[in-house]
């Protein structure tokens, strides 16, 4: 506490969910929700600014709107000045030792992981978009600071520096520049590529074909 009165200070308290036994199936060792939410709130009733990291989300695990607006509502009653949220992301050595042990919890979800993570650390562009458009829907619904897009802010950036006509597409559309103006076309490409994700992820993570 006397930290926090010489010096800015912001403490970011990891959960995953609000639900004990199934974060015991997937980290058997961390400490149980409540007692990260006992420790928000008493950082916050001293005065710390103090908010909630939802990480690791899971895919397909502790991923749904449910789930998430759910913790958020557990974080704001405790007094979280801010929720983020960070999909899970896997390198070689932390692939080796999760997907066998997912495989044995979920096994119905082995298949996409497989697919999803294979030759890379995260469950793809599309998943990631989807995720981040839900997080910030529930954000402003529970009273947060709204996360910055800020790899949507990139390419507005970029585009907004390109001069020569080009066209660029990407799974949830299609952006194309012509004559130095900006084009968001919402068309079958964008639908398809949501339908495609709800197939893969199941009701859990609705997408939307255009964010």
């Amino acid at each position: 506490m006397k930290l926090a009165e010489r010096h800015e200070l912001t403490v970011n308290i990891s959960i995953a969910s609000t639900d004990g036994e199934l974060l015991r199936r997937l980290e058997a060792r961390s400490p149980a929700p409540h007692a990260r939410l006992r420790a928000l709130a008493r950082l916050t009733a001293a005065g710390i600014h103090a908010g909630m990291l939802i990480a690791p989300i899971i895919p397909g695990v502790t991923d749904s709107r449910e789930a998430l607006g759910a913790l958020m509502q557990e974080g704001k009653a405790a007094g979280a000045r801010f929720a983020v949220g960070s999909a899970l992301r896997l390198g070689p050595a932390a692939r080796s030792r999760f997907l066998p042990h997912l495989a044995h919890e979920f096994p119905e979800l082995a298949p996409r992981y497989a697919r999803r993570y294979a030759g890379r650390t995260s469950a793809g562009r599309d998943y990631t978009d989807a995720l981040g458009a839900r997080i910030r829907s529930l954000q402003q619904e529970h009273g947060f600071p709204v996360s910055r897009n800020r790899q949507r802010e990139k390419e507005l950036k970029g585009q907004a520096n390109h001069t020569d006509n080009w066209r660029r597409s990407r799974s949830s559309g299609r952006y194309c520049e012509g004559a130095g103006r900006g084009v968001h076309r919402r068309g079958a490409e964008a639908r398809r590529a949501a339908e495609d994700l709800r197939s893969e992820w199941g009701d859990r993570l609705k997408v939307s074909a255009v964010n």
